[in-house]
């Protein structure tokens, strides 16, 4: 038998074996559906009501937005069996959360389509945001419900908006910068957050994470911007950076009319006390909650910061956080102040206070006592959580007069947390 002959032979097996192979496919295909068709024979979910099923669908989400992956719901639903498939794609609640790591115009228009008309949460957090993105946004402005948008590398200004016209539906706004690993830092234009908000007259809610500059050519008019429906107010990172050219004297608070604020979330830097008086002047808002970081290294006035309490007489809670920097009559000065005036925090049933300063006397123990028992009728919860510095080994403990009367007023009801962080000097009972 000649070369050519075994060459031939060998040449019509591999083709045979290439036609098994491709039998083989489709063998394994024909299993694969009939194996679909036996789980949804078998699937108890088939045999629930649509409405039973699709509830037990809807608690598969998971609690935060993140990545889409095929292993998580929604996606992981479409894989199970058709049945499986037609009635997650049967729900357009399912596909109401979007989150965007890069730009995935593909991802926001598939998401978008499936969620049919229903109302949209948008996560978007990627390195800037282009006009791609905004083009898409702009067709689903009557269904977006809450946007969030951070950055990273680079400012957000008022032309990255271009596009969208108006946000009717829209009651959550969170903005932010995402910083990098060169640990740069995220500018957003004054405009662009102003833009954002005049695009959305229904806001309930607006959460601000970032550093606010004025950009050049983007400078802004003087109008105040009134948000009937807004209610809750954070600006967790409003200060400005001295090594970038930032306007040091912006502040988007002269800039807004809040009417209807319930809760402000305030770091005290930049947005000095002075600033934020003559927000609540203008404003005149039924503030329940009020939330105050003071990390700067720059004493607030004192007197002025006591002015805004004042203006706040519907105040229900109060958290302050006293940095390290601020100095250590503050607390003292702010207790006294409370003891001295009726006028402050009249209808208060919560406060909260964490001193960082670590040089906490007998003097304000005794102070935030003669407080709770003079407040006790209304006041519910108060705690005064103490920070050491690093040269102070343990912050001081009240005397034993004081102790007692914290004990007493523990014992009738009201909760008191005294102590650091992880220890409560006051014994629950």
């Amino acid at each position: 038998m000649s070369v050519k002959d075994v060459e031939a032979r060998i040449g019509k097996v591999c083709a045979d074996i290439e036609v098994q192979e491709e039998v083989l496919k489709q063998l394994y295909r024909k299993k694969s559906v009939a194996q679909r068709e036996l789980n949804s024979l078998r699937d108890p979910i088939s045999r629930l009501p649509l409405e039973l099923s699709s509830q037990i669908f809807l608690q598969c989400l998971p609690d935060d937005p993140s990545k889409p992956a095929a292993h998580s719901v929604p996606l992981l639903l479409l894989n199970i069996c058709s049945a499986w498939r037609d009635i997650a794609l049967s729900m357009p609640d399912l596909w109401n959360t979007i989150y965007l790591d890069r730009p995935q115009i593909q991802t926001l228009e598939l998401w978008g389509s499936r969620a049919r008309g229903h109302a949209l949460c948008i996560h978007i957090h990627i390195t800037a945001l282009d006009l791609d993105i905004t083009a898409v946004l702009a067709r689903y402005t009557k269904q977006i419900k809450h946007l969030s948008l951070y950055q990273q590398d680079v400012d957000l200004n008022s032309e990255s908006l271009d596009g969208l016209v108006s946000l009717p539906s829209l009651e959550s706004l969170d903005i932010g910068g995402i910083y990098s690993e060169d640990e740069d830092w995220v500018l957003i234009d004054c405009s662009a957050i102003l833009t954002l908000l005049r695009l959305a007259p229904n806001v309930v809610e607006f959460t601000f994470d970032s550093h606010v500059s004025t950009f050049e050519g983007h400078e802004i008019t003087s109008d105040r911007l009134t948000l009937p429906c807004l209610l809750h107010l954070s600006l967790r990172r409003i200060d400005s950076l001295e090594d970038r050219d930032v306007d040091q004297n912006n502040t988007i608070l002269n800039h807004l009319t809040l009417p209807a604020l319930q809760s402000l979330c305030l770091k005290i830097s930049n947005i000095t006390p002075t600033d934020l008086s003559s927000f609540l002047r203008h404003s005149s808002p039924p503030l329940q909650k009020l939330s105050l970081v003071f990390a700067t290294c720059r004493d607030p006035s004192f007197l002025d910061m006591m002015e805004c309490f004042r203006l706040v007489p519907t105040l229900v809670s109060l958290d302050l956080m006293i940095g390290y920097y601020i100095g250590s009559s503050f607390l003292s000065d702010f207790l006294s102040a409370i003891l001295d005036s009726s006028q402050y925090f009249p209808n208060m049933e919560t406060l909260k206070i964490t001193d960082r300063c670590g040089d906490v006397s007998e003097l304000c123990h005794s102070k935030f006592f003669t407080i709770l028992s003079d407040r006790r009728s209304k006041l519910a919860y108060a705690s005064l959580v103490l920070q050491s510095r690093r040269f102070l080994r343990y912050p001081p403990k009240p005397d034993p007069v004081v102790y007692a009367g914290l004990q007493e007023l523990a014992a009738s009801g009201m909760k008191i947390h005294l102590g650091t962080e992880d220890e409560n000097w006051i014994s629950v009972p």
